[in-house]
């Protein structure tokens, strides 16, 4: 049950990276000024995502153990990697894709 819930909170805190910089982008397109990008709907529900998510690791590191919760926490680069390629058409080249493989093989060689 607690892998399910990690799994669900780096669900949460890639999700809510991606919608804080959909937000902003949103915001600027329209003319408005930084502060004011804060109060965009995918801004707020990516604070709300982030802002709840240590709450619920607390629960995952009781059950886990910190060291094995905390090398979970490397699988949330490969999940903001793809959801940036995905839903903001971001760029990348060949070292961030060496990158993400290095890190994904790690955490599984890490996690035997």
């Amino acid at each position: 049950m607690a892998y399910i819930l990690m799994v669900f909170i780096l669900l949460m805190v890639a999700a809510g990276q991606t919608l804080l910089k959909k937000g902003v982008q949103a915001g600027q397109a329209r003319g408005k000024s930084r502060i004011a990008s804060l109060f965009h709907p995918f801004v707020v529900t990516s604070f709300i995502l982030v802002g709840a998510s240590p709450l619920l690791y607390v629960r995952v590191v009781a059950s886990l153990g910190l060291s094995n919760a905390f090398g979970l926490n490397a699988l949330n680069y490969p999940l903001i990697f793809i959801l940036s390629r995905l839903f903001l058409s971001e760029k990348s080249n060949s070292w961030h894709w060496s990158g993400l493989t290095l890190i994904t093989l790690g955490v599984f060689i890490w996690s035997l």
